[in-house]
């Protein structure tokens, strides 16, 4: 019974460890030049695509920005490794509200060696 009860403590132990590394790779900012590892986003592999959709973001309103992001053929949510390079544009919804956010997209280099921009609303350190 004792053999039990230290597994049982044992396998808490690890997983709280393997929780504690896992938070540490999930945090909710992401800073010029630090490496990301295989986190899922949403990236757009051109420049005019950020433009474009940026446009409608300022211009529109969130819901016809999310759609365009969401069927723009340039744009796909994925899996990736990449560092931030460079916070190339930002645009803030709901300016001085209550429910205010800001959409980022940011210059990455992937793993694979391709500049993608990445799309989100997580806070960007430079």
């Amino acid at each position: 019974m004792a053999m039990v009860k230290f597994i049982s403590f044992a396998l808490m132990f690890v997983g709280g460890i393997i929780a504690t590394v896992g938070l540490a790779q999930t945090e909710w900012h992401y800073t010029i030049g630090q490496p990301v590892v295989a986190q899922q986003s949403k990236f757009c592999t051109e420049f005019g695509a950020v433009d474009q959709i940026s446009q409608i973001f300022e211009q529109q309103d969130p819901r016809a920005g999310y759609s365009t992001l969401g069927h723009h053929p340039s744009c796909r949510t994925v899996v990736h490794s990449f560092t931030p390079e460079k916070l190339v544009r930002q645009v803030v919804i709901a300016k001085d509200e209550p429910s205010e956010y800001v959409i980022s997209f940011v210059r990455v280099l992937t793993s694979e060696g391709h500049t993608e921009f990445l799309v989100t609303t997580r806070h960007v350190e430079e």
